[in-house]
């Protein structure tokens, strides 16, 4: 196992780097509350509720994916689907905690659950088109460039 940064293209950098900035903000306000009038302000990272799941998906992802290009693991038994599908997992769960977080009277949306939703679907894109270059690729091919 020999680590080697060549190898990665721009398709897994996208990838690893999104799987950190999805821990990173992670811990900033998913769920922010705040008032005015008692002086007061609580924020709830994705680490409350099921948020975590997002996150821990896509952090895996980028994990995966580190391995596979940057260590030369080639790992057979991950399909390229399953990095997909916990991308876009990762992405719906974030889309339901943010639709969660308005449905809440006492609260709204805080600044991560924005970051961590644009990410984790750009995320999601760029796996898939990771994933079509993979052998045994056979979900429907997304248009992009094609040298990722």
């Amino acid at each position: 196992m020999q680590f080697d940064a060549s190898k990665a293209t721009t398709s897994d950098w996208i990838i690893m780097g999104s799987a950190v900035v999805l821990f990173i903000f992670s811990f900033f306000g998913w769920l922010t509350f705040s008032s005015g009038l008692l002086g007061v302000s609580y924020s709830w990272g994705a680490w409350h509720e099921y948020w975590w799941i997002a996150t821990v998906l896509g952090v895996a992802v980028g994990v995966v994916v580190a391995m596979r290009s940057l260590m030369g693991q080639a790992l057979p038994q991950i399909k390229p689907m399953f990095l997909a599908l916990g991308a876009g997992a990762g992405f719906l769960i974030t889309l339901i905690a943010l639709i969660e977080n308005f449905a809440t009277s006492y609260a709204g949306p805080g600044f991560g659950i924005w970051v961590c939703l644009i990410v984790s679907a750009a995320q999601t894109y760029f796996v898939w088109l990771w994933g079509q270059k993979q052998p045994g690729w056979t979900l429907p091919k997304l248009p992009g460039p094609a040298n990722l």
